[in-house]
């Protein structure tokens, strides 16, 4: 069933509809998300709204922009996402601007670990545990 194989970097876009702060200064604020498209044929039907929440980060707000961060996917609109609430281990690994201010900027991520392999609607466990992480880059805005 986990068919682990490597793949390769996608593209996926994400709109913050709304937050419960300007900024993610304390990391524990639940904003909403839209995944607009992705480069991967089974990830191009996932442009539905989902909530997260940031539960934890290795630093008070994103300034590095290369910490860790964890977050759980509160809520789905769509059947086939409802498997995602669980938690994920994320990697910012840059942006255009360092405080993530105004929420619209470019962010890069890194899935590396889930409590579920195959991320019920993403049904590929090889996202989460590849040989080497896939790469996200992310479009956040307001």
């Amino acid at each position: 069933m986990n068919d682990e194989q490597p793949l390769p970097d996608m593209v996926v876009c994400l709109t913050i509809q709304s937050s419960t702060k300007q900024y993610l200064a304390g990391l524990h604020k639940v904003v909403c998300l839209t995944i607009q498209s992705s480069t991967k044929q089974y990830l191009a039907g996932l442009h539905k709204v989902v909530c997260l929440t940031i539960q934890s980060s290795t630093k008070q707000y994103l300034a590095g922009l290369h910490k860790v961060v964890c977050l759980t996917i509160q809520s789905s609109t769509k059947p086939d996402l409802a498997g995602l609430h669980k938690v994920v281990c994320l990697t910012i690994q840059s942006s255009t601007k360092p405080d993530l201010a105004g929420l619209h900027k470019v962010v890069c991520l890194t899935i590396q670990s889930s409590t579920k392999p195959d991320l019920a609607g993403l049904h590929k466990a090889a996202i989460l545990f590849p040989p080497q992480p896939v790469l996200l880059t992310t479009c956040l805005s307001t």
